[in-house]
């Protein structure tokens, strides 16, 4: 989108809706077409319908504010004054990919059940800090994409030893795994149903936290990192997350295989860390 056309469009004083009502425009235009295909083109069509809707989102990110053009530039990073969810945009940032794999495209809804179950997870308080804390991260970045973002947060070990900080808060509630497990589930199953009627099973829940937790999985190899989440979160953390790992491991890997034969996905806990 060029600048010339940006400076043209306005926005509605509900920017909000303008968005979802748009989103929910480009979701139906979607299912529609997918149902009009014949069945040998459903792979190829989930891998284009997945770069459309990410196309429009990254669109609303460069939309002005309501009323008016986008704001002057300046010298120093732009906060964008819309991003309000920092905390889910870093999250999200962990399994984006997902939209884009053959049969397993997700409905954008998984990101409101996923901020649901951050704020249940996290608490209130908890969960402002991290997104105010996400914010600043984010204007410094200022990354154009997911993967240009952790790419950045991963080249700089403060960067990354805050974001390990808020994937090891949420995993730490995972120490009663079937409880947690389901928990999580019931939280995300319950806002994409309402929202896109998506019902999110046992397998979403396992790609979905291969994806968020997996480069933590591998980190465990170091005993160096083994150490700093020891200083950080107490004695025990290390084998407390191992724990956690190894469970969803002997539980999960095999699906988790055959439905990387399938889609093309490749699970990070099958990838072998050498430490």
């Amino acid at each position: 989108m060029t600048t010339e056309v940006q400076d043209k469009i306005v926005v509605p004083a509900d920017a909000d809706a303008f968005v979802k009502k748009n989103r929910e425009l480009v979701q139906y235009l979607i299912s529609t077409c997918r149902m009009l295909l014949d069945a040998q083109h459903h792979d190829t069509f989930a891998r284009i319908s997945g770069e459309i809707a990410r196309s429009f989102e990254e669109s609303y990110a460069l939309l002005p504010p309501a009323g008016g053009a986008a704001p002057a530039a300046s010298s120093g990073p732009q906060k964008d004054p819309r991003r309000q969810r920092c905390l889910l945009r870093l999250v999200v940032g962990r399994f984006s990919q997902l939209f884009l794999v053959d049969n397993a495209l997700f409905p954008r809804s998984i990101v409101e059940g996923v901020d649901v179950y951050l704020k249940r997870s996290l608490g209130e308080v908890a969960y402002k800090q991290l997104n105010q804390d996400s914010d600043e991260l984010l204007t410094t970045l200022a990354a154009a994409n997911d993967q240009e973002m952790w790419d950045r947060i991963y080249a700089t070990t403060e960067w990354r030893r805050w974001a390990d900080t808020i994937f090891i808060r949420i995993l730490l509630r995972f120490g009663d795994w079937e409880t947690a497990k389901q928990h999580m589930i019931n939280i995300v199953d319950a806002t994409t149903m309402e929202r896109s009627q998506f019902a999110f099973k046992l397998w979403h829940f396992t790609i979905l936290f291969d994806s968020m937790f997996g480069d933590l999985y591998r980190s465990l190899a170091f005993d160096d990192q083994r150490h700093q989440w020891e200083v950080l979160f107490g004695d025990g953390t290390a084998d407390g997350l191992t724990q956690i790992f190894q469970t969803f491991s002997n539980e999960s890997l095999g699906s988790l295989l055959r439905y990387s034969k399938i889609s093309g996905y490749q699970p990070k806990f099958a990838i072998k860390t050498a430490g």
